[in-house]
């Protein structure tokens, strides 16, 4: 049998080539496991490591771990959307969670949270076997609305709600346009983005943020922003991610200006039609409330609390509802570990956690269900 070789690198903020390729080729690969991502990451204090094996030189599996330090000996580390494995079956992932745990242990985190990738189930079903316990706060989105692309226009429309569809008509009726932004539009974008985070009560990633992720991916056809105008006044934009067959809708931002115009519902709407030419297979809006999305999925209506909601507002758009793994937690320190389960057992708690992965992040989160 041919020796897998297990390699560990600690990133210095360069593009690793064979392992993004790795990423965009293999089943579940994800933009956020790729060394571009990290280098987008790296403004926010994060450090990037990769945990590759390989079988003579080829990559067959990995991890991209993301840690960053908490207190003067405290550091956390996640996983998102990994890891990853060219082939199914547990001998690999289990390879890569051992070597995982070996790196959180030298660089002494206190916590590594892994949010498996969209429909492993079989690194769902072994992570607590392995250490892990299902986590408190999510570092990914654990519920999303998918639209298929291969249906023709005519189709997709069908598939909204009336409400929306009729929005969409009215907004392009009014006149309502939407363009391809460039890198000199970003501090548009960000306007309109700082903007919607006061509606909504976050605090925005800084303007950096955005900036390297348009210079870091733009080269390589990962980012596209588009704008949406009422009157030549830019109202509504919109920044997606294009990566392997999937463009995933990544941030929004909205004037709160010319709602009778339904700028936001013509700009996805554009988005969807480009990713369609494009030759894209699937559109993600990224993110909708998980507790909605099961009363959805088991045919329950939805609720008059979440009817003004961004969750209601991308299940306005049709496509299928789906569910995401949600994330698992290895604590490396009992105190930590006592500390972190005793805290996470009620909701004001819940929030409290949110508050400090969002300081950890760079920003204090929204609510995965804001009003729109």
């Amino acid at each position: 049998m041919t020796r897998l070789e297990p390699v560990v690198c600690c990133d210095q903020g360069e593009q690793d080539p064979a392992w993004d390729t790795f990423v965009a080729c293999v089943p579940g690969g994800h933009h956020v496991q790729t060394s571009l991502w990290a280098q987008v990451k790296h403004v926010l204090g994060w450090r990037a490591a990769r945990i590759t094996l390989r079988r003579e030189e080829e990559i067959v599996g990995g991890a991209q771990v993301l840690y960053r330090r908490l207190a003067r000996f405290w550091h956390v580390g996640y996983v998102t959307n990994g890891p990853l494995v060219r082939e199914s079956g547990s001998a690999y992932l289990e390879r890569i969670i051992a070597e995982l745990r070996h790196f959180s242990r030298r660089k002494r985190l206190v916590l590594l949270t892994v949010q498996p990738p969209k429909h492993d189930t079989v690194l769902v079903e072994h992570l607590p076997r392995w250490g892990f316990r299902p986590g408190r706060v999510a570092v990914a989105p654990m519920a999303s609305v998918v639209i298929d692309l291969s249906a023709d226009p005519e189709r997709l429309m069908a598939s909204m709600h009336p409400s929306t569809r009729q929005g969409i008509r009215r907004g392009l009726r009014r006149g309502v346009e939407v363009r391809q932004g460039a890198g000199e539009d970003i501090p548009r974008f960000y306007a309109l983005h700082v903007a919607t985070s006061r509606r909504q009560g976050f605090v925005p990633y800084p303007l950096e943020y955005f900036t390297t992720m348009w210079r870091v991916l733009h080269e390589h056809g990962y980012i596209r922003l588009f704008i949406a105008q009422v009157k030549g006044e830019d109202v509504s934009a919109q920044v997606v991610v294009p990566f392997a067959d999937t463009v995933i809708s990544k941030m929004i931002g909205w004037s709160g200006t010319h709602g009778e115009y339904q700028p936001n519902r013509v700009l996805d709407w554009a988005v969807i039609q480009w990713a369609a030419d494009a030759g894209y297979r699937f559109f993600d809006l990224e993110g909708i409330n998980p507790d909605i999305a099961r009363l959805v999925l088991a045919g329950k209506p939805l609720p008059k609390s979440h009817h003004n909601t961004t969750t209601a507002y991308k299940l306005g758009f049709g496509g299928q509802v789906v569910l995401y793994p949600g994330p698992y937690d290895h604590c490396y320190c009992p105190l930590w570990r006592w500390v972190y389960h005793r805290m996470a057992g009620g909701v004001s708690n819940r929030a409290f956690l949110r508050k400090v992965v969002g300081r950890i992040q760079g920003r204090r989160a929204p609510s995965t269900d804001a009003a729109w």
